[in-house]
């Protein structure tokens, strides 16, 4: 039995009749049925009977067909993974990083890996959060950073580092007076959000939902460095990361921390669930595990 034998067999499962069958197969219709007969000596059973409505896969031949189309679905996965090795400069590895997680993390680290791996060529691409996971689960790039939550339906996720949310509020605005603060503060306030491409506006939105209102959204922005800017001109709120603070520093402004511990930006190492990965690939996997994660 070969792989030929089981596509010729299903084609006719899928058409229900040899001459439609042998069409699509570009093979003659007395070829194809010889095929079938062969097929069938060699398992010792039928698989097919003829009635009025045409050619019928028997009980014995939905066993095959169940098999078979397991086993071509495999083939065409091994395939597919084979033109891609193929098609990929094997000592490349493609990264998609959020906007902002390179330093978050450790820049040091990437450029000590190159030095230890000096053949390896990292080819990292910036992205907003969202277009991370559709650069991964669209194989343009193997290895992405990005921000939680993550489908782990489509993605092997591995939590990488937590950084805390914090409120900017202008020096005028009352809020700047209490210690730390809770989504229901924030019912009249006008949020600088970053947009919908990135996690932290679904985030938000969810806490501001769960506070039982309906954010007013009065400027979005696509970096959160404007976010700042327009809070130290006191246009509104805005909600940030706290590494960020240090770096983006504004005089009219004040961060506070959310009395939620969980308002956090949780940065996930992913790749595409069930692909192959290269030995190149899982090394630089292990040692940002071994070298962020711990």
């Amino acid at each position: 039995m070969t792989i030929r034998d089981l596509t010729f067999f299903l084609a006719v499962c899928q058409k229900h009749s040899i001459r439609k069958a042998a069409k699509t197969l570009f093979i003659t219709p007395q070829g194809l049925s010889k095929e079938i007969k062969k097929l069938e000596h060699e398992l010792q059973t039928p698989l097919f009977y003829r009635n009025s409505s045409g050619i019928v896969v028997t009980d014995f031949g939905k066993v095959v067909k169940k098999y078979a189309e397991i086993i071509l679905d495999n083939v065409n996965h091994m395939q597919t993974d084979l033109d891609r090795l193929k098609n990929t400069t094997y000592n490349q590895i493609p990264i998609a990083c959020a906007y902002g997680v390179i330093s978050a993390l450790s820049p040091e680290y990437l450029l000590e890996y190159k030095q230890i791996n000096p053949a390896i060529e990292l080819n990292i691409h910036e992205y907003p959060d969202l277009l991370v996971e559709n650069a991964v689960w669209e194989e343009k790039a193997t290895i992405g950073f990005t921000i939680g939550p993550v489908d782990e339906n489509k993605f092997d996720a591995f939590l990488i580092k937590k950084h805390d949310l914090k409120l900017l509020v202008n020096q005028k605005n009352p809020l700047g007076r209490k210690k730390s603060i809770d989504f229901s503060d924030l019912k009249n306030e006008k949020f600088i959000l970053v947009n919908n491409k990135f996690k932290t506006h679904q985030n938000i939105l969810n806490r501001c939902h769960a506070a039982n209102y309906e954010p007013n959204i009065c400027m979005s922005v696509s970096e959160i460095s404007m976010a700042h800017k327009y809070c130290n001109l006191n246009y509104g709120i805005a909600v940030t990361v706290d590494y960020i603070i240090q770096d983006l520093q504004f005089d009219k402004i004040k961060a506070l921390p959310f009395s939620d511990k969980t308002c956090t930006w949780d940065i996930y190492m992913i790749v595409k669930k069930d692909i192959y990965l290269s030995d190149i690939v899982k090394n630089f996997i292990n040692n940002i595990k071994a070298q962020i994660i711990n």
